[in-house]
């Protein structure tokens, strides 16, 4: 069972970014937008490092850094879609 004092501990010493990535986990309602696939909690907990955060609108595109234009995704999914948009890289 996780405790709430684990996951306090791990925002502050685990992966970077990691209270970003939890809040995008819960906005996506635990899902990996380009797919629909789960994402574990315990993953994103355990192994942070297998996680990215990426720009919905490209950021060479458009400068958007906020919240709203970031999703969270696998990184391996990341490296693949590279450069494309969400919309040219499933289709």
């Amino acid at each position: 069972m996780l405790l709430i004092s684990d996951i306090q501990h791990r925002l502050y010493t685990n992966s970077k970014n990691l209270k970003l990535k939890l809040r995008l986990w819960k906005e996506q309602e635990g899902k990996y937008l380009y797919s629909g696939k789960m994402i574990d909690l315990m993953d994103l907990l355990y192994k942070g490092h297998l996680f990215e955060i990426d720009h919905i609108i490209l950021f060479s595109e458009l400068p958007d850094d906020s919240r709203t234009n970031k999703v969270l995704v696998y990184g391996t999914e990341n490296q693949k879609k590279k450069n494309l948009t969400k919309i040219l890289y499933c289709v």
